[in-house]
């Protein structure tokens, strides 16, 4: 008796670890409705990567042949939990936020036009404006509680997100290009609507390729020890977009591939995604 009630503990002890594995293994996921136009956010797990990539040593972390010296020095990351846009932000939401009449110009149908697709053609400055108008209209709404908004990523979030969990990765969900991303060898001289191609392990379309993504950190070198949370910031104007385009070759869209532009530079395949955090005061 006494062996037969021990097998039926051990049995539902084991039950139970198993309903916390499958709980933990699903995606948490957030749905704002703006102004009719849906915003799906997924949440990123806390957690500690090693950021960036080098070309010197086979045998160290982040070994990529293709590597620029920007990507270096490879470093530790640790960062608290956050939530991520789904997609690349939309051009309805774009519309919603910012009003009917705030139609870009670049917009066209030859490089792709429409509800479904990504809002591009974007500065940095632009950007912050649409922010500012999403968070004050999230707030007057209740959307959003006092203690948190929407953002761009830093490049440190963009880059964990982008991995998916695995630290070997190049592109974000899959080591072949075509399957994740739409880049120089298959767009066809467009972009492409948000989400038709394979997410990463996080539920993140589009990281690899579509449209570059604008952070929020400034460019500057890595440092070369750990980092907790990091925010980079300073007196230039230059920023960082990461996750390459529809315009470039596989090499540039590469993950860790760094892209600097001035922060009041537009281009036709410059856009951004959204996060979600509490505001640290």
């Amino acid at each position: 008796m006494k062996a037969r009630n021990l097998f039926l503990s051990l049995t539902l002890s084991l039950l139970a670890i198993n309903n916390v594995c499958a709980q933990g293994d699903g995606l948490e996921t957030k749905v704002f409705n703006v102004k009719g136009v849906e915003l799906k956010m997924v949440r990123i797990p806390s957690g500690s990567y090693m950021a960036g990539a080098q070309s010197q040593d086979p045998s160290l972390p982040n070994y990529d042949a293709n590597a620029k010296p920007e990507e270096s020095p490879v470093h530790k990351v640790n960062l608290d939990s956050f939530w991520m846009g789904e997609t690349e932000v939309t051009q309805a939401l774009w519309q919603a936020v910012t009003g009917s009449d705030a139609k870009k110009e670049g917009w066209t149908k030859k490089i792709g036009k429409g509800e479904g697709f990504p809002a591009y053609y974007l500065s940095y400055n632009e950007i912050s404006q649409f922010l500012f108008k999403l968070n004050l209209y999230m707030l007057a709404e209740t959307l959003l509680p006092p203690d948190m908004e929407f953002a761009l990523p830093t490049e440190a979030e963009w880059e964990y997100a982008a991995r998916g969990g695995d630290s070997l990765s190049v592109y974000s969900g899959d080591s072949v290009i075509d399957s994740v991303g739409w880049y120089w060898g298959n767009a066809e001289s467009m972009v492409h609507k948000v989400g038709e191609k394979a997410p990463n392990a996080y539920g993140l379309k589009d990281m690899t390729g579509n449209l570059w993504e604008w952070t929020s950190d400034l460019f500057f070198k890595y440092p070369d020890h750990e980092v907790t949370n990091p925010v980079v910031k300073g007196s230039l104007d230059v920023g960082v977009l990461k996750g390459g385009s529809w315009m470039v070759n596989e090499k540039r869209n590469r993950l860790t591939y760094r892209q600097q532009c001035a922060q009041d530079f537009e281009y036709v395949d410059y856009g951004f995604r959204l996060v979600l955090r509490h505001v640290k005061k």
